[in-house]
């Protein structure tokens, strides 16, 4: 299954939002993306999506460690995220790759703060 829609939506990239993108060799459709929007100096909201038939193999990580890398080069040290309650594996990719200082709900979705510098 492909990317859904929103897929475009997190691939709009200006000096602020910045974006990864995974393909397989020879295949031009996207299978994962990962998007950070800088909020203000020192923090940035991170998002991300994954095609369902790729998902746990790594890619998730893989894009979230190269975008928090590229966060700390540019100063940033906090990152957030807003994920599914029921989204557990979201949340432990977030705990791998960062220091998560708090979650707690806001309406049905996890927010999530972690330290990354």
């Amino acid at each position: 299954m492909p990317l859904g829609g929103g897929a475009a939506q997190l691939a709009a990239v200006d000096c602020s939002h910045h974006a990864l993108v995974a393909h397989l060799e020879g295949d031009p459709t996207p299978i994962a993306i990962a998007r950070l929007a800088r909020n203000d100096r020192a923090s940035a909201e991170i998002a991300f999506a994954v095609a369902d038939s790729h998902q746990h193999h790594g890619i998730g990580s893989a894009l979230a460690a190269e975008l928090i890398a590229d966060a700390r080069a540019a100063g940033i040290t906090e990152i957030t995220a807003l994920a599914a309650s029921d989204n557990g594996a979201a949340l432990a990719l977030i705990r791998r790759t960062a220091d998560v200082v708090d979650v707690h709900f806001e309406g049905p979705e996890l927010s999530i703060r972690a330290a990354i510098a």
